[in-house]
């Protein structure tokens, strides 16, 4: 073990429930990266958040109380080796005087599945679901407002700005099942913008979460989407990271809530939930609710053309 028999057990809260099926399977890594609630393990190829739920649920999280959190800050640096002891389960850290077990923790679940008749309920919800938006007059880490964006959509106006022009894209690549032009219109997104997880990548997801429960858009987008992410270094490790999980269906609680709440049509719960991924980062939880947007109209626009 990596830790003295004085090391002291700081009890996790929570867990995502397939964390600890994957540290059986690989038990050695090190730490990635640290923030001020939190940090990140690298274990097998992949990042695990240990740290509290300010931003969520995490679907690779383990969440701990903010005091122990401060307590393990205080000595973790970059790069300190880490082991998982599968009959105690608990992560040890080297030099460092607590280890995090996971035995009295519950596990939860990150998972959204598809809805009969989702693509219809969500399409209606396009309204409610803009007035908060519009209300708030969020700014993305795109260099562009959601009321600008808005407007130049309603009434058909392209906008001369690129980001614009690649969400036009991006709406019209949803659908297509030629991989070239989805690769390009991909490449613009990914990577693009500041911070760990690039706002590029957070509108990402919320497309993503749109279709995790319509399965609406064509399967060479997430081919593509899923190819460019394994074959190329084109985003952070944390941005990627979601990405991964985002293409499997799974997604931070915060976004999770959102998408259920739209669902249930329930207008107050929509603007609650609303108001809770728009707190989560810098700019992480707009670019995030832009993607869900670009969803939105996404399905309206498919059944549109349906109706012709």
């Amino acid at each position: 073990m990596l830790q003295t028999k004085t090391s002291k057990v700081l009890h996790a809260e929570e867990y995502q429930q397939h964390i600890p099926l994957f540290l059986n399977k690989h038990t050695c890594g090190f730490i990635h990266s640290t923030f001020k609630n939190g940090f990140n393990i690298s274990v097998g190829g992949k990042l695990f958040f240990i740290g509290s739920t300010r931003n969520g649920e995490l679907p690779f999280g383990i969440h701990i109380d903010s005091l122990s959190i401060q307590k393990m800050l205080a000595y973790l640096e970059v790069k300190t080796a880490v082991k998982w002891d599968i009959k105690e389960q608990e992560l040890h850290f080297l030099a460092i005087p607590y280890k995090v077990s996971l035995q009295k923790a519950r596990s939860y679940t990150t998972h959204l599945r598809k809805r009969t008749g989702s693509i219809q309920n969500l399409s209606n919800q396009l309204v409610v679901f803009l007035h908060p938006l519009l209300e708030k007059n969020i700014s993305t880490g795109l260099g562009c407002t959601i009321e600008d964006f808005m407007y130049s959509y309603v009434e058909s106006n392209r906008s001369d700005k690129q980001i614009a022009h690649y969400i036009y894209r991006l709406l019209d690549a949803l659908y297509l099942k030629d991989r070239r032009e989805i690769e390009r219109t991909l490449r613009f997104f990914l990577g693009r913008g500041q911070g760990l997880t690039p706002s590029g990548d957070d509108l990402l997801v919320g497309v993503l979460a749109i279709n995790s429960v319509t399965s609406a858009f064509s399967s060479s987008f997430l081919h593509q989407l899923q190819d460019l992410l394994v074959y190329e270094n084109l985003t952070t490790d944390v941005g990627k990271e979601y990405l991964f999980y985002a293409l499997k269906g799974e997604f931070s609680s915060s976004v999770i809530n959102v998408i259920e709440a739209l669902l249930s049509g329930d207008e107050k719960q929509i603007n609650n939930n609303v108001d809770q991924l728009l707190a989560m980062g810098h700019s992480s939880g707009a670019d995030t609710l832009f993607g869900i947007l670009i969803g939105l109209l996404a399905l309206r626009r498919k059944l549109e053309c349906q109706k012709k």
